[in-house]
């Protein structure tokens, strides 16, 4: 699955996420961990795109974030919990949308590396405008008009942390 992703991500104070985090009492949050990859030169930093395997309790999805002029072009692809967790630990990607778009950016190696994992809780709620909104747009564009908050729990291999201000 393919859409273009517009979103906004702000840093916020301590008590302003305290305060916002109290918001969502009544949501149940979702485990998830991210695994952020690219090659062991950087190649997908340097032509700015970005890919990672998230876990969830039972599922897992490769993601490829490619900038646009607006937003990042996101290519999606459902994975098996069990056959993610063997892809990360052989370092491989599986065939299909991602790989493909990968060579059509002319990356087509077969070494990749974990940078990091970054476990957080993902908290959503419905809103008056909804979840996603899905509009008559080219390239099957999703706006998201949801809040989202992360809890910061732990990483490996590099280092990842919340700063607070």
């Amino acid at each position: 699955m393919k859409h273009l992703e517009i979103e906004l991500k702000t840093l916020l104070k301590k008590d302003e996420y305290d305060r916002l985090k109290e918001q969502f009492g009544g949501v149940t949050p979702v485990l998830q961990k991210n695994y952020y990859m690219d090659t062991p030169d950087f190649e997908l930093r340097e032509k700015k795109v970005a890919m990672r395997i998230r876990t969830f309790e039972d599922w897992a999805e490769l993601t490829l974030k490619v900038p646009q002029s607006i937003g990042n072009m996101e290519y999606n692809q459902k994975l098996q919990l069990k056959d993610a967790e063997n892809y990360l630990s052989k370092k491989e990607l599986p065939q299909g949308l991602v790989l493909d778009e990968l060579a059509k950016h002319g990356i087509k190696t077969s070494k990749w590396q974990i940078l990091g994992c970054l476990t957080t809780l993902r908290y959503e709620m419905q809103t008056a405008i909804g979840l996603n909104f899905r509009g008559p747009f080219p390239e099957s564009i999703i706006y998201h008009f949801y809040f989202m908050l992360f809890l910061y729990l732990r990483s490996i291999s590099v280092p990842l942390q919340m700063i607070w201000l």
